[in-house]
């Protein structure tokens, strides 16, 4: 009724650029590392409920902790599986969105995020069929994007949003083919909107 699983991991970034083209030259590295612990619990038949937690310490933009909460119950006369998840998130510029020759911006500063998600999935023909849709709401704060216009690394300040509808379905032919498709509507606010 319990699962438990924990690990750890490190990641290295270096970067060296130099030429006579008038760019910045760069020789700079930095490093995260992360230990996250994941627990998977089924406290009544049906119900499944999954809870993570990641501590991040990277070098340069300091030490964050994220999490994520989620759940589905399934109800077995009718075939339908209600889900939902909600977590937070942290992602620091990588040495390219720094330093990029022409593009990188080296005062980029981490994006860190809050996402939710609630849905309802329905079994068809004995299970053959399954359809999906799923309400989704992402919000970033300090979102980093490539702007096209400037050919250029840059940072929206603020809190930038994503909504919208997934929906999918999938079709088990028979025990060789399996036919699926999705459709998906995001509604997207930045604050250039």
């Amino acid at each position: 009724w319990l699962t438990l699983r924990y690990g750890a991991d490190h990641e290295r970034q270096n970067a060296v650029f130099s030429d006579d083209s008038g760019s910045l030259p760069t020789n700079d590295r930095m490093h995260d590392t992360g230990i996250w612990l994941q627990g998977d619990l089924k406290p009544i038949e049906n119900l499944f409920l999954s809870a993570g937690l990641r501590r991040d310490e990277h070098n340069r933009y300091g030490d964050e902790t994220t999490y994520r909460l989620s759940g589905t119950y399934l109800f077995d006369q009718t075939g339908t599986r209600l889900h939902s998840s909600y977590g937070t998130g942290f992602r620091a510029p990588s040495l390219y969105e720094l330093y990029a020759p022409f593009a990188g911006d080296p005062t980029l500063r981490p994006e860190t995020s809050k996402s939710f998600d609630i849905g309802v999935e329905q079994e068809f023909l004995d299970g053959a069929l399954v359809a999906d849709l799923t309400y989704f709401n992402l919000q970033i704060e300090n979102l980093i994007i490539y702007n096209n216009a400037t050919w250029a690394y840059e940072q929206i300040d603020g809190r930038s949003r994503m909504s919208g509808v997934e929906a999918s379905v999938s079709y088990d032919v028979n025990d060789q083919l399996k036919l699926g498709g999705s459709y998906t509507y995001t509604d997207a606010v930045d604050q250039y909107d």
